[in-house]
């Protein structure tokens, strides 16, 4: 299933989940202190399996354009088929990211971040969210990837 920004399914129109993945190679940049989305950002749907519980991997490369500048990257997780709107079963922290800290070389990184409690057979959607740490500048973003596989 390709991704496309703000797309509405119903869950008749989802298989059984066995694993989705979303990928987006452009470059983004953000000088949000927040998570925030933007645009263009890999994301879709899932349908939670009947165990209730999946992993979500992601996995960004980062750089910053200042020294004491870090980037930061992470994921929401909502109930619902539209990506981004729904409610929030797991919001984007600073426990489940990556982070490429003190305008570091263009590094890539990846972390596995497993979520219980979902219902069975419902409908899900994932986005990775971006934030800047530390004094004004630019984070950058590349290699963007978000994927969901059963537990």
């Amino acid at each position: 299933m390709a991704f496309v920004a703000n797309s509405v399914v119903t869950s008749s129109q989802l298989l059984q989940m066995e694993s989705v993945q979303y990928r987006i190679t452009d470059e983004v940049t953000t000088d949000q202190t927040i998570y925030t989305a933007l645009t263009g950002d890999p994301g879709g749907l899932f349908v939670a399996p009947m165990s209730g519980k999946v992993w979500v991997h992601i996995s960004c490369a980062m750089r910053s354009d200042a020294a004491g500048i870090d980037s930061a990257c992470g994921f929401e997780l909502r109930r619902g088929p539209t990506v981004g709107v729904g409610t929030v079963i797991q919001a984007a922290n600073d426990d489940d990211l990556l982070y490429v800290a003190d305008n570091a070389a263009r590094t890539q990184t990846g972390i596995d971040c497993f979520v219980a409690g979902l219902t069975p057979k419902a409908v899900y959607n994932v986005r990775l969210l971006y934030k800047r740490v530390g004094a004004s500048s630019i984070a950058r973003f590349y290699n963007r990837l978000i994927s969901v596989r059963p537990a």
